[in-house]
């Protein structure tokens, strides 16, 4: 990309490895990135370029200070790591996802792509809620209960079949140990 060899880029990028999230992000990451560059100052993130970018970069990854890199330069969004104070003369040896967050607001944020979803929605568990069983549940408008789906421990994402579900405006809420934790609105539109 440096060279501005746009095609030998893409090339690059579509035989990169695609075998876990952070990899698939990476690439997502990379394919915006490419696009970009390559057109210049005429470039605008679509819909779904924009909720893929917002999905990694307040999902808090390996991957997420990259998508809040290009997302400050893209949309001018600023995103800030309250990194924990450390009063020893040695460097911290905290790993990126390891680092203590306090008062992000997206730290318990879920989120779900594409939305508006027709088929099937893609869910990025917050990390918080990663280490342990959680379910997801999608109310509809009047509170009913439309689904109800287990997401195992240790899981990144999860993706819900919604091509049965009426179009409509919709209420996902991820409960951990019983409790609600977070929360997205998910229009569906067949």
């Amino acid at each position: 990309m440096e060279q501005q060899q746009w095609q030998t880029a893409q090339e690059i990028i579509n035989n990169l490895p695609a075998n876990t999230p952070e990899e698939q992000d990476f690439i997502t990451i990379q394919q915006i990135n490419l696009q970009r560059l390559s057109a210049a100052q005429n470039f605008e993130l679509d819909i779904e370029q924009a909720n893929q970018l917002y999905a990694i970069a307040n999902a808090y990854g390996y991957q997420a200070p990259a998508a809040q890199a290009l997302l400050g330069l893209l949309n001018g969004n600023y995103y800030e790591w309250a990194i924990p104070q450390n009063n020893s003369k040695s460097a911290p040896s905290l790993r990126y996802p390891a680092a203590q967050l306090t008062g992000n607001p997206y730290i318990g944020t879920l989120a779900i792509i594409p939305n508006p979803a027709a088929q099937t929605a893609q869910v990025t568990i917050p990390p918080l809620y990663r280490l342990q069983q959680t379910e997801l549940h999608l109310y509809n408008l009047h509170g009913k209960l439309m689904l109800r789906q287990a997401i195992p421990a240790f899981a990144y994402t999860a993706t819900l079949n919604v091509q049965t579900l009426p179009s409509g405006i919709y209420f996902a809420v991820l409960n951990a140990q019983g409790m609600p934790t977070a929360q997205v609105k998910l229009m569906i539109q067949h």
